[in-house]
């Protein structure tokens, strides 16, 4: 892992052709590239084999002010070559979502969606490029066509796609809003190929049982493009 500071926007895109290693953009699978905040440092989350899994969080800011949550996790050798940073440190982040489905608290399955980081760097600009998701992948699940209580129409999706590093695969939640929300939910069956570009998501909403409200976040991604 290299560790820099970026603190331009020549060096910033020079950086992430550096990630891609010369890699055609058409030719990604499940890509993440992130610049905003690093809220929670890093703390041991669990063991994989025998390697430790550490995991902390990040913020990133919306043109509108708004900031989604990212969970981040990374192994210990990694992690050993970013001890300078601290909360609040503005970074960059490149890696790929993954997805871990548990059984919670409640019982009942859940899936858990994050990053899982492959270069970390420090940076000063974190407005530029700062939430690009690229995933190419299987559709799996779709959802109705529908409109939010925003009156915005919205179709909700699941994507497989298959990890990087070739050995797992990722199960990628997706909101799909106006045009292609129609078009999703009309010209794409369950078992299409589908490669979308989007940005990383987090929204909190109110869960309703019989004994309580619980505050809950979603996270996931929004799609902007569905590539042809």
């Amino acid at each position: 892992m290299c560790y820099h500071f970026i603190n331009d926007m020549e060096e910033f895109s020079y950086q992430i052709q550096e990630i891609f290693g010369g890699i055609k953009m058409n030719n990604y699978r499940n890509d993440a590239l992130l610049a905003g905040h690093l809220v929670e440092n890093f703390e041991f989350h669990h063991r994989n084999g025998t390697q430790k899994i550490f995991e902390g969080k990040m913020e990133v800011e919306r043109k509108s002010g708004k900031k989604d949550t990212v969970i981040l996790q990374m192994p210990e050798e990694k992690l050993k070559l970013m001890e300078e940073f601290k909360e609040g440190d503005p970074i960059f982040v490149s890696g790929e979502i993954r997805t871990h489905k548990y059984m919670g608290y409640d019982e009942k399955p859940h899936c858990k969606v994050y990053v899982y980081v492959s270069r970390i760097y420090l940076t000063t600009n974190t407005t530029d490029l700062n939430n690009t998701i690229r995933v190419t992948g299987k559709l799996i699940k779709k959802e109705t066509f529908r409109k939010n209580h925003y009156g915005k129409e919205i179709t909700g999706a699941i994507i497989s796609t298959k990890s990087n590093c070739g050995h797992r695969y990722a199960y990628v939640p997706v909101i799909f809003w106006g045009d292609l929300a129609e078009k999703i939910f009309l010209n794409y069956e369950v078992g299409d190929e589908i490669r979308i570009k989007g940005r990383f998501h987090s929204r909190d909403y109110i869960k309703r049982t019989e004994n309580e409200i619980e505050l809950r976040t979603a996270f996931e991604v929004s799609a902007s493009k569905i590539i042809l």
